[in-house]
Protein backbone atom coordinates (compact mmCIF):
# COMPACT_ATOMS: atom_id res chain seq x y z
CA UNK A 1 0.00 0.00 0.00
CA UNK A 2 1.45 3.36 -1.01
CA UNK A 3 0.55 6.53 0.88
CA UNK A 4 2.23 9.82 1.61
CA UNK A 5 4.25 9.69 4.83
CA UNK A 6 2.31 12.59 6.33
CA UNK A 7 -1.03 10.72 6.01
CA UNK A 8 -1.67 8.48 9.02
CA UNK A 9 -2.41 4.84 8.32
CA UNK A 10 -5.94 3.91 9.36
CA UNK A 11 -5.82 0.32 10.56
CA UNK A 12 -9.48 -0.20 11.40
CA UNK A 13 -10.71 -0.42 7.77
CA UNK A 14 -7.80 -2.77 6.97
CA UNK A 15 -8.67 -4.90 9.99
CA UNK A 16 -12.26 -5.26 8.78
CA UNK A 17 -11.08 -6.15 5.27
CA UNK A 18 -8.73 -8.82 6.61
CA UNK A 19 -11.47 -10.28 8.83
CA UNK A 20 -13.87 -10.35 5.87
CA UNK A 21 -11.24 -12.13 3.82
CA UNK A 22 -10.59 -14.71 6.54
CA UNK A 23 -14.34 -15.35 6.93
CA UNK A 24 -14.70 -15.82 3.17
CA UNK A 25 -11.81 -18.30 3.08
CA UNK A 26 -13.22 -20.29 6.01
CA UNK A 27 -16.70 -20.33 4.46
CA UNK A 28 -15.28 -21.52 1.14
CA UNK A 29 -13.52 -24.40 2.89
CA UNK A 30 -16.50 -25.45 5.05
CA UNK A 31 -16.84 -29.24 4.82
CA UNK A 32 -20.64 -29.15 5.09
CA UNK A 33 -20.95 -26.75 2.18
CA UNK A 34 -18.43 -28.62 0.05
CA UNK A 35 -20.07 -32.03 0.55
CA UNK A 36 -23.55 -30.66 -0.13
CA UNK A 37 -22.30 -28.97 -3.31
CA UNK A 38 -20.54 -32.14 -4.48
CA UNK A 39 -23.72 -34.22 -4.43
CA UNK A 40 -25.33 -34.04 -7.85
CA UNK A 41 -29.09 -34.46 -8.27
CA UNK A 42 -28.80 -38.02 -9.60
CA UNK A 43 -26.79 -39.16 -6.57
CA UNK A 44 -29.28 -37.55 -4.20
CA UNK A 45 -32.20 -39.18 -6.05
CA UNK A 46 -30.49 -42.59 -6.09
CA UNK A 47 -29.75 -42.51 -2.38
CA UNK A 48 -33.20 -41.17 -1.52
CA UNK A 49 -34.90 -43.94 -3.50
CA UNK A 50 -32.78 -46.82 -2.19
CA UNK A 51 -34.17 -48.96 0.61
CA UNK A 52 -31.65 -47.72 3.12
CA UNK A 53 -28.02 -46.91 3.59
CA UNK A 54 -25.40 -47.01 6.30
CA UNK A 55 -22.96 -44.17 6.73
CA UNK A 56 -19.38 -44.09 7.97
CA UNK A 57 -17.71 -40.69 8.28
CA UNK A 58 -14.18 -40.32 9.53
CA UNK A 59 -11.71 -37.52 9.87
CA UNK A 60 -11.30 -34.18 11.51
CA UNK A 61 -14.11 -32.72 9.38
CA UNK A 62 -16.41 -35.75 9.72
CA UNK A 63 -19.30 -34.11 11.65
CA UNK A 64 -19.46 -31.16 9.22
CA UNK A 65 -19.31 -33.50 6.20
CA UNK A 66 -22.23 -35.49 7.63
CA UNK A 67 -24.17 -32.28 8.19
CA UNK A 68 -23.69 -31.29 4.54
CA UNK A 69 -24.54 -34.77 3.29
CA UNK A 70 -27.74 -35.02 5.34
CA UNK A 71 -28.81 -31.54 4.23
CA UNK A 72 -29.19 -33.05 0.74
CA UNK A 73 -30.09 -36.69 1.45
CA UNK A 74 -32.88 -36.55 4.00
CA UNK A 75 -34.17 -40.11 4.09
CA UNK A 76 -32.94 -43.68 4.09
CA UNK A 77 -30.27 -43.50 6.78
CA UNK A 78 -30.38 -46.75 8.75
CA UNK A 79 -27.38 -46.37 11.05
CA UNK A 80 -23.91 -45.00 11.01
CA UNK A 81 -20.70 -43.97 12.64
CA UNK A 82 -18.99 -40.60 12.84
CA UNK A 83 -15.42 -40.68 14.16
CA UNK A 84 -13.44 -37.50 14.59
CA UNK A 85 -11.53 -35.28 16.95
CA UNK A 86 -14.31 -32.89 17.90
CA UNK A 87 -18.08 -32.76 17.50
CA UNK A 88 -18.95 -29.45 15.86
CA UNK A 89 -22.31 -30.29 14.26
CA UNK A 90 -25.57 -31.84 15.40
CA UNK A 91 -25.98 -35.51 14.48
CA UNK A 92 -29.18 -37.53 14.27
CA UNK A 93 -29.71 -40.28 16.85
CA UNK A 94 -29.11 -43.02 14.28
CA UNK A 95 -25.44 -41.97 14.06
CA UNK A 96 -22.97 -42.98 16.73
CA UNK A 97 -20.28 -40.44 17.59
CA UNK A 98 -16.83 -41.63 18.68
CA UNK A 99 -14.18 -39.08 19.63
CA UNK A 100 -11.03 -40.90 18.58
CA UNK A 101 -7.32 -40.17 18.87
CA UNK A 102 -5.20 -38.18 16.44
CA UNK A 103 -2.36 -38.30 15.50
CA UNK A 104 -1.74 -41.23 17.85
CA UNK A 105 -4.59 -43.76 17.74
CA UNK A 106 -6.37 -44.54 21.01
CA UNK A 107 -8.63 -47.28 22.32
CA UNK A 108 -11.51 -45.18 20.94
CA UNK A 109 -9.79 -45.27 17.52
CA UNK A 110 -9.73 -49.06 17.67
CA UNK A 111 -13.38 -49.12 18.75
CA UNK A 112 -14.26 -46.84 15.82
CA UNK A 113 -12.32 -49.03 13.39
CA UNK A 114 -14.10 -52.17 14.53
CA UNK A 115 -17.49 -50.42 14.39
CA UNK A 116 -16.83 -49.21 10.84
CA UNK A 117 -15.99 -52.77 9.79
CA UNK A 118 -19.20 -54.03 11.44
CA UNK A 119 -21.31 -51.42 9.68
CA UNK A 120 -19.74 -52.19 6.31
CA UNK A 121 -20.36 -55.92 6.79
CA UNK A 122 -24.01 -55.32 7.70
CA UNK A 123 -24.87 -53.76 4.33
CA UNK A 124 -27.20 -56.11 2.44
CA UNK A 125 -27.73 -56.41 -1.31
CA UNK A 126 -29.71 -53.41 -2.51
CA UNK A 127 -28.36 -51.24 0.29
CA UNK A 128 -25.57 -48.70 0.13
CA UNK A 129 -22.63 -47.81 2.33
CA UNK A 130 -21.78 -44.12 2.18
CA UNK A 131 -18.24 -43.29 3.31
CA UNK A 132 -17.11 -39.72 3.93
CA UNK A 133 -13.38 -39.27 4.59
CA UNK A 134 -11.34 -36.25 5.61
CA UNK A 135 -7.87 -35.87 7.06
CA UNK A 136 -6.82 -37.90 10.07
CA UNK A 137 -8.71 -41.06 9.22
CA UNK A 138 -5.78 -43.45 9.49
CA UNK A 139 -5.37 -42.61 13.19
CA UNK A 140 -9.06 -42.17 13.96
CA UNK A 141 -10.03 -45.63 12.67
CA UNK A 142 -7.46 -48.15 13.83
CA UNK A 143 -8.31 -51.84 13.64
CA UNK A 144 -5.00 -53.66 13.98
CA UNK A 145 -4.76 -56.88 11.99
CA UNK A 146 -4.06 -60.11 13.79
CA UNK A 147 -0.52 -60.12 15.11
CA UNK A 148 -0.47 -56.35 15.73
CA UNK A 149 -1.73 -54.56 18.81
CA UNK A 150 -3.00 -51.07 19.38
CA UNK A 151 -0.05 -50.53 21.72
CA UNK A 152 2.40 -51.36 18.94
CA UNK A 153 0.64 -48.97 16.53
CA UNK A 154 0.77 -46.26 19.18
CA UNK A 155 4.47 -46.82 19.88
CA UNK A 156 5.44 -46.77 16.20
CA UNK A 157 3.39 -43.62 15.62
CA UNK A 158 4.99 -41.86 18.59
CA UNK A 159 8.49 -42.81 17.46
CA UNK A 160 7.83 -41.63 13.92
CA UNK A 161 6.42 -38.32 15.16
CA UNK A 162 9.43 -37.78 17.47
CA UNK A 163 11.72 -38.49 14.52
CA UNK A 164 9.98 -35.79 12.50
CA UNK A 165 8.18 -38.08 10.04
CA UNK A 166 5.75 -36.33 7.72
CA UNK A 167 2.20 -37.52 7.01
CA UNK A 168 3.28 -39.47 3.92
CA UNK A 169 5.77 -41.50 5.98
CA UNK A 170 3.19 -42.07 8.72
CA UNK A 171 0.61 -43.27 6.23
CA UNK A 172 3.11 -45.59 4.52
CA UNK A 173 3.78 -47.30 7.84
CA UNK A 174 0.08 -47.37 8.86
CA UNK A 175 -0.82 -49.27 5.70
Amino acid sequence: MVRPEDVPLKLEPLRHDVLDLVRAVLDAADAARLVAAALDERTVADLSSSRSFNLVALGKAAPRMVSGFLSRVRSGLREGLVAGTHLDADLPGSLRWIEAGHPVPTAASEEAGREALRLAASVSPGETLVVLISGGGSALLAAPVEGLTLASKQEVTRRLLLAGADIHSLNAVRK
